[in-house]
């Protein structure tokens, strides 16, 4: 008999992205958010113009790391900003999105793009299922980020990861994905803060899983 389906807020999503993967999907919605064609795309504008970011008065005179800074803090605490940035996001990968709904098809899982306007999944599978389906994807595909395969994989079926036989409230944090990035050169992300420059590829920290609160 099939499970019943079991809705996620989008918040949960958190306790399984690391904190520089957040970090860089953010920077690439701000990065293209003033040209975005998203249906969000107006709403996350006036959204982030009202965020807090210190030392400036306004959200569009700060630089491009403490922006991305303080939407994080927005994004880890209200689930309509997350579901914003996130449609802002899946358009500005929307090349991509298209090779995972195809990857989807082909094996017969099923799709269900997030609405942003819902606050939440429409239902929950295992972590260890998402990142077997990423390394399938990025097998068959070759030049495909596991990062951006992962959150893709959750955003187009409606399905928030959580790791089996755990209820949402009380999920381990986990990284997703969970391979251990080489750390960052000491003060690299200060400087890249100050001249508002996107976290490279290299500087990604160490995977290490956050205590729980």
């Amino acid at each position: 008999m099939p499970s019943e389906s079991q809705s996620v807020p989008f918040v949960a999503i958190n306790d399984c992205l690391r904190e520089d993967f957040l970090f860089r999907v953010l920077h690439r919605v701000l990065e293209c958010l003033p040209t975005s064609s998203a249906p969000n795309g107006a709403a996350l504008t006036r959204a982030v113009a009202s965020v807090p970011v210190g030392g400036f008065r306004q959200f569009n005179r700060a630089p491009r790391g403490l922006q991305t800074r303080a939407a994080m803090s927005q994004f880890r605490s209200s689930g309509v900003f997350v579901g914003q940035a996130l449609d802002v996001w899946l358009e500005a990968n929307r090349t991509l999105a298209v090779a995972v709904e195809e990857f989807l098809a082909k094996h017969e899982s099923p799709r269900e793009r997030i609405q942003a306007e819902a606050g939440q999944f429409r239902d929950r599978w295992s972590l260890d299922e998402v990142l077997r389906l990423a390394d399938l994807f990025c097998a068959e595909q070759g030049a495909a980020d596991r990062d951006d395969v992962a959150l893709l994989l959750c955003c187009l079926t409606s399905r928030a990861p959580v790791p089996v036989g755990l209820p949402v409230e009380t999920a381990v944090e986990v990284s997703l994905p969970d391979a251990a990035p080489a750390p960052a050169p000491a003060g690299e992300e200060a400087r890249q803060e100050g001249n508002g420059s996107p976290a490279p590829e290299g500087s990604r920290n160490d995977g290490r899983r956050k205590k729980k609160k």
